[in-house]
Parts: C-alpha cells; sequence; structure tokens
C-alpha cells in the first residue's frame, strides 16, 4: 500500500495553523464596573514547562509558611498568566480600543505604558498582572480558567505535588 505524499506534505505547517489559532479571551473580573474600562487578556494554551513549573512552584510553596505560601501561590499563578498572555484590550464605555502600546506592539503585562496606566511602580511584568486583578482570588480563578482550558485542572496538578 503506498503513501501519497502530496497529502502529508505540510503536516507541519497545518499544525502550526491548528496551534496559532488555540487562543481565549477572558474578562478580568471587576473591569468594566462603576465606570471602569473593561479589560480582556487573550491567552494561548499553557505549554507543559509553564505547568510543570507552576506545580513546582506549588509544591515549594506547602513546604512554607502560610503567608510566604499565599504570596508563592499569588506569583506562580501569576506567572502562568504573563507566560501565555499573547494581548490585553482595554475598552471604554464609548467603544474605543487599546491594544497596542506606543511601540507598536501588543498590549501585554510587561508593557511599560500598562504598567503606568495603573499607576505600578514595579514595573516587573508579574507585579503588573497582581496589580491588574482587584482581588486575588479573582487571579487564581483567572489562572485556573486557563489552566482548565490548556487541558488541566488546578486541583490536580496541587493533589500531584501535595506532600513532596
Amino acid at each position: 500500500m503506498g503513501t501519497d505524499s502530496s497529502v502529508f506534505a505540510d503536516l507541519a505547517g497545518a499544525r502550526q495553523k491548528l496551534v496559532e489559532a488555540k487562543k481565549k479571551t477572558l474578562n478580568v473580573p471587576g473591569w468594566g464596573e462603576k465606570g471602569t474600562p473593561s479589560i480582556s487578556v487573550t491567552y494561548r494554551p499553557a505549554d507543559w514547562s509553564e505547568i510543570d513549573k507552576h506545580s513546582s512552584s506549588l509544591s515549594e510553596a506547602n513546604k512554607a509558611g502560610k503567608k510566604k505560601r499565599s504570596e508563592a501561590a499569588l506569583d506562580a499563578n501569576a506567572q502562568v498568566l504573563v507566560s501565555c498572555a499573547t494581548g490585553i484590550t482595554i475598552t471604554t464605555d464609548d467603544g474605543r480600543q487599546l491594544t497596542e502600546g506606543e511601540d507598536g506592539e501588543p498590549l501585554r503585562f510587561g508593557s511599560q505604558e500598562l504598567a503606568v496606566m495603573l499607576g505600578v511602580a514595579d514595573r516587573r511584568a508579574i507585579a503588573v498582572c497582581r496589580a491588574l486583578f482587584v482581588i486575588d482570588g479573582d487571579l487564581m480563578a483567572h489562572a485556573a480558567q486557563l489552566l482548565q482550558w490548556s487541558g488541566l485542572e488546578l486541583r490536580d496538578l496541587e493533589d500531584d505535588y501535595q506532600g513532596e
């Protein structure tokens, strides 16, 4: 039985198109209320290295004291969001949208303009990400949605690394 190589010629290219098409946009809770602009973040799926790093951070956090554990868990979840974010959209009540920085690049957690708009002195992407979420629980829920969409339940990851 022979194969028609033309059918398989660009399988890698077709796969790459599928990967690039996978994206999910999540609204940031709290924004878009009480006269504030709405803010949404578009993500690509988390890959295994990011999930493994996230899980390792949670495992280390379980060994720490309660306050340190909480901060480490927030940072680990924020890092996943930062790593997977492909763009941020800010939409005003009148429909105007900001999707790019002054440099023409997509607005991301590491964008200096976003840090300035939020009034964040610490310009690191993880600090800007944490500042964008009004409530820590919203950040955690946002990361859980991203991980679930990426094929993993946060609860399963925490169970896998519990006690290590």
